[in-house]
């Protein structure tokens, strides 16, 4: 045998035992993430168990008795209560015109009306006097107890922001002085995810390995194009509204920071997104979905400003403590949310109530 052939046998043989432990370590990589995953599913269970948007049969008995067109239409009249494996109770009463709100007159009178749009982190609450618009309208009271004043809430869980730009007309037959609007995780979660997959295929195949949801994280600016859809939903909103003479209000939007969370917390954020929110495109870490919304909000803050829209930073509020899953919150967090509607409201109040 020749120098070259026994070089190049050498350079064969060490190329295959590289390849092959390669394989074997990223195998034994994949196999240690996929132990972990099961690890924190464990975890996370309480969590998972006590948040009525996740727990069985909970979910199952929203889904079959509130929905006249589901995620489109809550049926007039429904109410359901629930109880959880914590021993909280959820009640929710629709009232006759369809919305999780008090009873009122479709055609006001001589009052300020506010209209809170938005998906289910508009509708939650655990009861209807404990949602964020219920809870705006009480802090707005006690600082105008003279003015005759009301927010009621069209949140319908799973609307986009394009709901109401399709349905303009029907809400400004409620006659609404002011419109305040939180959306952004349907969009990017239940549309923009299946599109992404639509375009890039084998990002969802692949995204089956949690080491190469690691190895290869999805950079954000890649749905700039999709969050400007967003964006320009608001913009719509805000022009339209204001040539009719209604005030509008969007808020940015509010997500967990898992930096800051409990081990058993962050664990859930992660269940939440792998087997929930982030079908889609088969994602499995809450911190993928954390960098989506940071880059959302981003172009968020930029997008309000050069459009002259007036906005809120509700994604200010970050503390995992606020929280009960990746987007929906606590008591206190939706104190929070609702505290943050209440100065341009007041502003926007006082001007209504000074030219009347």
């Amino acid at each position: 045998m020749t120098m070259w052939k026994r070089n190049f046998f050498w350079i064969l043989k060490i190329a295959s035992i590289s390849i092959f432990t390669i394989i074997i370590l990223l195998l034994g990589a994949e196999l240690v993430l996929q132990i972990q995953w099961k690890y924190r599913a464990e975890l996370s269970k309480s969590h998972s168990q006590n948040n009525v948007f996740m727990a069985r049969p909970a979910h199952e008995v929203y889904a079959q008795s509130l929905w006249e067109i589901p995620w489109l239409k809550y049926k007039p009249n429904a109410s359901l209560k629930i109880e959880l494996p914590n021993g909280d109770l959820y009640k929710v009463d629709i009232n006759s015109h369809g919305f999780r709100t008090k009873e009122f007159i479709a055609e006001k009178k001589d009052s300020i009306r506010i209209i809170s749009i938005g998906g289910s982190t508009t509708v939650q609450g655990m009861t209807n006097d404990q949602t964020y618009p219920a809870i705006l309208e009480m802090e707005l009271s006690k600082r105008f107890p003279n003015v005759d004043l009301e927010v009621l809430n069209f949140g319908i869980s799973g609307a986009r922001s394009w709901h109401w730009v399709d349905r303009l007309d029907t809400l400004l037959s409620y006659n609404p002085d002011v419109v305040i609007q939180y959306n952004a995780i349907n969009d990017i979660m239940w549309s923009y995810l299946e599109e992404y997959s639509r375009s890039h295929p084998n990002q969802k195949k692949f995204n089956k390995s949690l080491l190469h949801q690691k190895l290869f994280v999805i950079e954000p600016q890649d749905f700039d194009n999709y969050f400007y859809y967003t964006l320009k939903q608001f913009l719509v909103m805000s022009t339209q509204l204001k040539k009719r003479g209604v005030h509008y209000i969007v808020g940015s939007f509010a997500a967990p920071d898992y930096r800051l969370a409990k081990t058993s917390f962050h664990a859930f954020l992660d269940v939440n997104v792998g087997g929930t929110w982030g079908k889609g495109l088969n994602l499995k870490y809450y911190e993928t979905y954390f960098r989506l919304m940071s880059r959302y909000n981003e172009l968020f803050s930029l997008f309000v400003k050069q459009n002259q829209i007036q906005h809120v930073m509700v994604h200010k509020v970050t503390h995992p403590d606020l929280f009960i899953d990746i987007c929906h919150m606590n008591q206190n967090g939706i104190q929070k949310l609702a505290n943050t509607f209440v100065d341009p409201v007041v502003e926007i109040i006082s001007q209504l109530y000074y030219f009347r």
